[in-house]
C-alpha cells in the first residue's frame, strides 16, 4: 500500500472537471468517507458504511465514496482498490486510487493507467538522477546526441533487467543500479570488442557486477507496484 500522503488526498481530484486524474489514496488518509455506491469488491450490505482498512474487501474494489471536503461540504469520488502481492507480514495488500474517471472505464484500466503514469515518472527520475539530463540546457547537436545516447542506454538497461529476471525469476533487479553499472562499463566493453578473449573477460566481470550490485536491496518497493498492477492486465 502506498504510504504517501499530503497532496495525494482525495480532495486533490477536485478542480477542472474536464481533466481526468488518478491519484494514490492511502486509506489512512481517508476522512470519514461513506460508501455511496458499490460496483465490486465490497458486499452491498456495506452501503453507507465508512471505507476503512478493516472493511472486508475482495478482488478489485470499485466504489464511490462520499468524503468531507472542508468543514461543511462533501464530495463523491470514485475509489478503486487494486490487490497486490502479500506484504511481509503475510496479509494481502491493496493500492487505493481516487479518480474522476467515469465508471465506463473499467477498474482494471484505471490501475493500468496508474501503472503507466508511474512508469513515466520513474523513467524521468532515472534520466535525471543517473543520466543527468536535468543538467542539459542546450539544443546543440552534441547535447541532442547525449540525450539520444541516454535513451538508448535506458533501453539497454531494460533488456539487461529482463535477462536477469529470466535467469533468476525470484530476483528483482534495480533499474537505477543496472543503468549506472551499464554507463560505467559501456566504454570498456566497447574498447574490448576487437579482442574476443578480452571481451569475454569484461563481459564476465560486468555480469558478476550486475548480480553483486545491480539487485534491488529493497524488493517490493517501488518496483513491485509495476509488477502487481501489470498482473491485472492478463
Amino acid at each position: 500500500m502506498d504510504r504517501r500522503s499530503g497532496l495525494q488526498r482525495p480532495s486533490a481530484v477536485r478542480g477542472d472537471r474536464r481533466r481526468r486524474r488518478i491519484l494514490s489514496c492511502p486509506t489512512q488518509d481517508f476522512v470519514a468517507p461513506d460508501l455511496a455506491r458499490i460496483r465490486s469488491g465490497v458486499a452491498k450490505t456495506r452501503l453507507g458504511e465508512p471505507l476503512t482498512p478493516e472493511l472486508p474487501v475482495w478482488g478489485v474494489v470499485d466504489v464511490d465514496d462520499r468524503f468531507q471536503v472542508g468543514r461543511n461540504k462533501s464530495r463523491v469520488f470514485r475509489v478503486v482498490g487494486i490487490p497486490v502481492a502479500q506484504r511481509k507480514d503475510g496479509a494481502p495488500g491493496y493500492i487505493w486510487l481516487a479518480t474522476n474517471l467515469p465508471d465506463r472505464v473499467a477498474a482494471q484500466t484505471v490501475g493500468a493507467f496508474y501503472r503507466l503514469r508511474w512508469a513515466v515518472e520513474n523513467l524521468f527520475r532515472v534520466l535525471k538522477s543517473v543520466g543527468r539530463l536535468d543538467e542539459l540546457r542546450s539544443g546543440k547537436p552534441a547535447v541532442i546526441r547525449a540525450f539520444a545516447a541516454t535513451l538508448v542506454g535506458w533501453a539497454l538497461t531494460q533488456l539487461v533487467c529482463a535477462a536477469m529476471r529470466a535467469e533468476r525469476p525470484r530476483c528483482e533487479p534495480s533499474p537505477y543500479r543496472v543503468f549506472a553499472l551499464l554507463l560505467a562499463n559501456l566504454g570498456s566493453l566497447g574498447e574490448a570488442g576487437a579482442g574476443r578473449r578480452v571481451l569475454r573477460e569484461r563481459l564476465d566481470a560486468f555480469r558478476a557486477a550486475l548480480w553483486r550490485e545491480g539487485v534491488n536491496p529493497n524488493p517490493g518497493r517501488p518496483y513491485a507496484r509495476e509488477r502487481h498492477l501489470a498482473a491485472i492486465e492478463k
